[in-house]
């Protein structure tokens, strides 16, 4: 996963575009940095079965408008990526 190039597409034109070693050490390290503070901090509490962990997004949040379609273009994973279209 430290290797892998995104972009994020507004209609066919790529808005941003980003890559996982951009992510503070890797996103694998956030993971493990999180299972960390879990571990060591008592006043947290555990994460349960059907939470969502994110380590973030690579590229930037830009703003979405009725009737664009959404993709991403994806490189050096086996992950095709995902398109959605705004109603």
């Amino acid at each position: 996963m430290r290797d892998f190039e995104i972009d994020l597409l507004c209609d066919g034109v790529v808005g941003d575009r980003s890559r996982s070693s951009f992510v503070l050490d890797g996103p694998v390290s956030a993971i493990r940095h999180l299972v960390d503070v879990l571990a060591h901090n008592a006043s947290q509490p555990p994460l349960v079965a059907g939470e969502i962990v994110t380590t973030g997004t690579l590229t930037r949040a830009l703003p979405m408008a009725r009737g664009q379609t959404w993709s991403t273009q994806c490189a050096g994973l086996s992950w095709m990526g995902f398109r959605l279209r705004v109603a």
